[in-house]
């Protein structure tokens, strides 16, 4: 699965999911915790604030 895949099935689950992911910041961590490790760890390297610049 590609990053932007990951992404929009993220997003398309996220909406049933509110109570869980409440801020922009609780989605930022949720979305970056599914990542493959090495994704991540590129991300993270990132300092990004949004998760939308993660995969545009």
């Amino acid at each position: 699965m590609t990053v932007a895949e990951y992404a929009s099935k993220f997003n398309e689950l996220a909406e049933f999911a509110y109570d869980y992911i409440p801020s922009e910041a609780a989605h930022w961590r949720r979305f970056i915790d599914g990542l493959r490790r090495d994704i991540r760890a590129m991300v993270a390297a990132s300092r990004l604030e949004t998760y939308q610049p993660a995969y545009h």
